[in-house]
């Protein structure tokens, strides 16, 4: 797989959702963040309905579109970002608490019965932390694969816009750890908020956090940058120049990347308020944009939506238009001869080596803490202590069952092969 790169996605079809399941109702604003890629679970949390704040939080398994609740105390946040910290929590941080903007930190455990054995999920919150960023909403949280949670960009209202750069080391989750911030130096960059970030697992860029998109209040951007790590406390900005078709400057889409290394980038907010619904698709080995043909009537434009990668393409939910509040769930399915095919099945696979029927009911090495969130880089180390078996330290395989285990034995081999 690493020989081959990115699969050529050339078309695409509108199709009904797979879901059966009611789903979240019409909101925007919320954050989703990757739990498992094989199974394509995400965990979804805040956003707004109608005129009113989302204080509650789900899992959603998007390829069926069931849905699990979260009980946790509601934070009622709009507008805000979340990822995944190293042991496996859902960290959220800023965005807004009706007009006020918050700078304030939430880590949720999920319970998954296999690490913790416990029925609740864990939350702890943090406010007014030591050299915390100013409150700020439409950024970034980005876990990289050296493990570190990395915040970018966003606004602060009044027509202010960041480019800074913000280090979190998360709380351990026992008392009376918490969490703590540090400025990270990073030359260049651009102001912007509603612009997305990833993580490159792979190809000639791998490790760096690739931006896209955004604005402030001069511009919209359409440009690829990367934020890369260039020593032990400093960053450096690249601009790339992306070939091929590019998409419209655009803020507030979604983007996804499949298990082979494409970005997928859908829908958004233009310059002049222009609402968006088109398909782009970046290369992320060779940085080549292409604009996959489409079948069907595509979802309406919006913005702020989520958009969910399952095994055979996109799952577009909620988002807003100029009007309009959108709540049915939508699907794009890729064409199949360009999708990365499972590498035991042979079916389509976007979203992960090998598809959820062939790992099994766990998942890629589900009950390792952190480690499904990267099941792009079998090497990635997850958490403290030596490398041991297929890069994880030698802690965390100790908390293995037997199938993971021989999981992360098949990842190591596979890594020598690539």
């Amino acid at each position: 797989m690493g020989d081959i790169g990115p699969s050529c996605v050339s078309h695409v079809t509108v199709a009904p959702s797979p879901w059966r399941a009611p789903t979240l109702g019409a909101r925007h604003s919320a954050s989703s963040v990757l739990l498992n890629p094989a199974s394509a679970s995400y965990f979804v949390m805040g956003g707004i309905q109608e005129t009113d704040a989302c204080g509650d939080a789900w899992v959603i398994h998007a390829s069926s579109g069931e849905l699990e609740q979260v009980a946790v105390k509601d934070l009622s946040m709009f507008q805000h970002a979340a990822c995944l910290t190293p042991d496996g929590r859902v960290v959220q941080y800023g965005g807004r608490q009706g007009a006020r903007m918050s700078s304030g930190i939430a880590t949720v455990r999920l319970p998954t019965g296999r690490r913790n054995g416990s029925a609740t999920p864990i939350l702890a919150t943090f406010t007014k932390l030591a050299d915390e960023p100013v409150p700020r909403s439409d950024h970034t949280i980005t876990l990289t694969l050296d493990d570190e949670v990395i915040v970018y960009g966003g606004y602060g209202g009044h027509g202010t816009y960041f480019k800074d750069v913000y280090q979190l080391e998360p709380d351990t989750g026992k008392a009376p750890s918490v969490p703590a911030w540090s400025k990270v130096t990073a030359r260049g960059g651009k102001k912007r908020a509603g612009h997305s970030a990833v993580v490159l697992h792979s190809g000639p860029y791998t490790g760096a956090i690739l931006v896209f998109g955004g604005y402030n209040k001069d511009e919209y951007f359409n440009g690829v940058d990367m934020l890369q790590h260039q020593d032990s406390d400093k960053w450096v900005w690249l601009g790339v120049e992306a070939e091929g078709s590019l998409p419209a400057a655009r803020g507030c889409h979604s983007a996804n990347m499949t298990a082979d290394a494409n970005m997928l980038i859908w829908g958004g907010a233009g310059p002049e308020s222009v609402l968006l619904n088109d398909l782009h698709v970046l290369n992320t080995w060779t940085m080549t944009w292409s604009t996959p043909e489409v079948t069907g009537v595509l979802p309406a434009p919006r913005y702020a939506h989520c958009a969910f990668l399952v095994s055979t393409g996109l799952v577009i939910l909620g988002g807003t238009g100029h009007q309009e509040r959108f709540g049915e769930a939508e699907m794009l399915v890729l064409d199949p001869e360009g999708v990365h095919p499972c590498d035991k099945c042979g079916k389509p696979s976007a979203n992960s080596y090998r598809c959820a029927a062939c790992e099994g009911e766990h998942g890629p090495i589900s009950c390792l803490p952190g480690y499904s969130s990267l099941g792009y880089s079998p090497a990635t180390p997850s958490g403290g202590g030596s490398a041991g078996e297929g890069g994880v330290s030698s802690e965390l395989v100790s908390l293995l069952c037997d199938q993971c285990r021989a999981t992360v034995d098949r990842l190591q081999q596979e890594l020598r092969r690539l």
